[in-house]
């Protein structure tokens, strides 16, 4: 299981500031955090409008102390992810990279538009990409107005992302490549949240062939969004454990939360379950497996579990 460190957000306090003012302590020390609580890979997220000498900045901070460690160029703009690999191919930062992310299967003429030269820079700098679908449940009418539309189902959801995995390697990709599953808040969206899980089975289930070497990958911090600070942490524990057994083989998220990594290894197979919390926990991780119901909380999860499982359960 690769585990990516999701809380290196450039575009939030107290990083902001030090990107800002170009100073690498503080990233520096959130960096070694959550390399030291056992993140295998890092994100650097500078935000829906961040720019790309912000990430160059950033990856070049961060690489000096993390030789050889997978760092996350993550942006919503694709054309400064472009931009971000070309600066650090020519400022000779060293890889592994991986422009997070593709948006695929967008309506023409949305964000999707820069992908061709998204894998161009990536396949120049021999970086990786993350190919995220988000762009299938929008639409857009003849008169460019927009209206809410269902959500694509998950076949849709798993032939698009299959689509960009030929797409990424005809146009020379050669670094790793990530399906985004798609987490969602289950609070704001249960039935996308939902979804998430439908896709890495339905991922997990097909030939090495189809998937081709792409690897399934969920944001298990995006299910705490818009919850209190202790649902929040509930909620991604739990959503964590369901996505391990659901057939995640990378997951973002903040590594330094506590019991988090311990749980994921426990989902994993890693270790025996010690009580009767963790025989629930893992007995969630094979119902997710499965695609059954989930069991209800024993008597001695937290109030907070229960509404996280309330929340996540199918």
């Amino acid at each position: 299981m690769e585990l990516i460190g999701q809380s290196l957000e450039l575009w939030r306090a107290p990083l902001a500031a030090a990107l800002r003012d170009r100073d690498p302590a503080p990233l520096l020390a959130l960096a070694r955090r959550q390399i030291a609580a056992g993140a295998t890979a890092l994100d650097l997220n500078v935000g829906v409008h961040g720019a790309a000498g912000d990430l160059r900045w950033a990856a070049g901070v961060v690489r000096e102390i993390a030789p050889g460690l997978p760092l996350l160029l993550d942006g919503g703009d694709q054309a400064a992810l472009a931009a971000a690999l070309e600066a650090c191919r020519g400022d000779g930062v060293a890889g592994p990279l991986i422009a997070n992310a593709a948006a695929v299967g967008a309506p023409a003429g949305r964000d999707g538009s820069g992908e061709a030269a998204l894998f161009a820079a990536a396949a120049r700098a021999g970086a990786g990409v993350v190919l995220s679908p988000r762009g299938l449940d929008s639409a857009e009418t003849a008169d460019a107005s927009d209206l809410p539309v269902a959500p694509a189902t998950t076949a849709r959801v798993v032939e698009t992302l299959l689509a960009a995995r030929e797409r990424a390697r005809a146009g020379g990709i050669g670094g790793p490549l990530y399906l985004d599953a798609l987490a969602y808040p289950p609070a704001v969206d249960a039935g996308r949240s939902a979804r998430s899980l439908d896709v890495l089975r339905a991922l997990r289930d097909l030939a090495a062939r189809e998937l081709g070497g792409a690897i399934p990958l969920v944001a298990a911090g995006n299910v705490g969004h818009g919850a209190r600070p202790e649902l929040r942490a509930a909620l991604r524990l739990l959503y964590a454990v369901a996505a391990t057994g659901a057939g995640a083989r990378a997951i973002m998220l903040p590594v330094e939360q506590r019991g988090l990594i311990e749980a994921i290894a426990l989902a994993a197979g890693e270790r025996p379950p010690a009580g009767e919390r963790e025989r629930w926990l893992l007995a969630v991780a094979t119902a997710a497996r499965e695609g059954e119901r989930w069991p209800a909380p024993p008597a001695v999860a937290s109030n907070t579990e229960r509404e996280a499982w309330a929340l996540l359960k199918p």
